[in-house]
């Protein structure tokens, strides 16, 4: 029958049989007070255990070295019940906590914890260091913001000094001018004058003779009045800051009345802007080709392109079906000649220019011209290409 009387775990381990006094719960065991080297612990000391250890006390009596894990006997039937190389624990646990196994663990823990304490210290160093950076770089942008201001105050007084400067130079000269316009409105008033006296008191040889005079007096006037209108347009600013006397022509006409006569006389032509033209979309076409490189118009309204891949040139109607299709190799640029004949270059790949004959859509010629060819273009009767490195080149 069995017994319900807990046996000490440390005597059943030793194979003596004694009720135990008390029992621990974390361990499962319990123990006697005469057992030697054995001391009963409060439950709380083993509520301090990693759970780790607390599952391997729990009954482990036997190790599998293949999976290196310790297992009891129920986990010897249920799990491992294939595996055969069994040792027992006992063997094993000798002198564990001396290994160097452990001794490892407990270097790696200590060389871990040492390494973190140093990273902290260094993130430390690292805050305190990122703070004075911050006040030495705000130190630098406030010196930098105060070297400006000085700056812009020195700029600020030298141009407003050289601005008073040239503007009262400026107004004398134009306080000169005006008395200089001044003298001048006075003579011609004079003249008014005179000339209603002559008109009203004096003869027809009296008129003629002072006529001549006054002419030539009027004339003078009509220069100092040409001269106000014809003044040079200055805008010439060597640096920053740098105040300069802008000279611009007045905007009061001066037309004399023959000159007023003469330009009813003619007859005004409109003029016309280039932002005036506008624009009208007359066709969209299929150009029925690719890698299209040059382009022509012939004087029927067929439209030839290039097609440098795969080499070919295509001949559209004016309706955008396809012409003909021409092969002559990798085609670059197009021109026509007239006579339904074109001429079409050949890019680096090929030292020739074809002439075609588009009605017989078929190459009649091939100039060796020696070098690249790339655009064509037709002067009078001459053909002009571009030979790259070489430069343009002419073929009469």
């Amino acid at each position: 029958m069995a017994s319900n009387v807990s046996v000490c775990g440390i005597c059943d381990f030793r194979h003596v049989t004694k009720p135990s006094v008390v029992w621990c719960s974390n361990a499962m065991k319990g123990y006697v007070m005469t057992v030697k080297n054995t001391t009963v612990f409060p439950n709380h000391h083993f509520s301090k255990f990693p759970s780790l250890a607390e599952n391997i006390i729990k009954g482990s009596k036997y190790s599998v070295k293949k999976h290196d894990c310790p297992c009891c006997k129920k986990c010897v039937i249920e799990v491992y019940n294939e595996c055969k190389d069994f040792v027992d624990i006992d063997d094993i646990i000798k002198n564990v906590k001396s290994s160097n196994a452990f001794q490892e663990i407990e270097h790696t823990l200590s060389d871990i914890a040492d390494y973190m304490q140093r990273v902290k210290q260094n993130r430390e160093e690292n805050l305190i260091s990122i703070k004075e950076q911050k006040e030495q770089i705000e130190t630098k942008i406030l010196k930098a913001r105060e070297a400006i201001n000085n700056h812009l105050d020195f700029l600020q007084h030298n141009l407003i000094e050289a601005l008073n400067l040239t503007i009262d130079k400026q107004n004398k000269d134009i306080y000169q001018f005006l008395k200089l316009v001044e003298k001048n409105k006075k003579d011609i008033e004079e003249f008014q004058s005179n000339h209603l006296k002559i008109k009203q008191h004096t003869s027809e040889l009296q008129t003629f003779l002072t006529l001549k005079q006054m002419e030539r007096d009027i004339a003078t006037k009509e220069e100092f009045i040409q001269s106000i209108s014809k003044s040079n347009l200055t805008n010439d600013v060597k640096r920053f800051g740098e105040v300069v006397t802008e000279t611009k022509p007045n905007n009061i006409p001066f037309v004399r009345q023959k000159d007023k006569q003469a330009a009813q006389s003619l007859i005004p032509v409109p003029t016309k802007s280039i932002d005036d033209l506008k624009l009208t979309l007359v066709q969209s076409l299929n150009t029925l080709s690719r890698s299209i490189r040059g382009c022509a118009m012939l004087t029927d309204g067929k439209m030839v392109f290039t097609c440098y891949i795969p080499g070919y040139v295509t001949v559209v109607n004016p309706d955008g079906s396809k012409y003909c299709e021409i092969k002559t190799g990798n085609d670059f640029d197009v021109i026509y000649l007239g006579d339904n004949s074109i001429a079409v270059t050949s890019c680096y790949n090929s030292n020739h220019i074809h002439l075609i004959d588009i009605k017989l859509k078929t190459i009649k010629k091939s100039l060796n011209v020696g070098s690249s060819n790339d655009g064509i273009a037709l002067y009078d009767k001459d053909l002009i290409y571009c030979a790259r490195a070489q430069g343009l080149k002419k073929i009469s």
